[in-house]
């Protein structure tokens, strides 16, 4: 073999790596743009699930709070969010939900 096939085979490679590249910056930029509009209604319909699932289970409480203010004991806590179940304005139960 030539080695003016073999500069051109090496530039061929290249050309098609910076291709593969392009490609995977643009499909990044998409899904994190995506991402950003879509995350917050995603949370909203996560926590409407979660208050109907927990309504059925408390069908006496008016209402589940989260609790803002909670901090985990640790960096490696699974808990992801607490809630209040709350029946006139008092709370009868607390929930969390588990990072799977």
């Amino acid at each position: 073999m030539s080695e003016a096939n073999t500069k051109k085979d090496v530039w061929e490679m290249v050309r098609l790596g910076l291709t593969l590249v392009c490609y995977a910056v643009a499909s990044c930029t998409v899904l994190a743009l995506v991402n950003n509009f879509t995350s917050k209604k995603i949370l909203l319909n996560q926590l409407d699930k979660a208050n109907a699932a927990m309504k059925e289970v408390f069908a006496q409480a008016d209402e589940f709070k989260p609790v803002s203010d909670f901090e985990p004991s640790s960096n490696n806590s699974i808990i992801e969010l607490l809630l209040l179940c709350k029946l006139y304005s008092s709370i009868f139960f607390a929930n969390c939900f588990v990072i799977a």
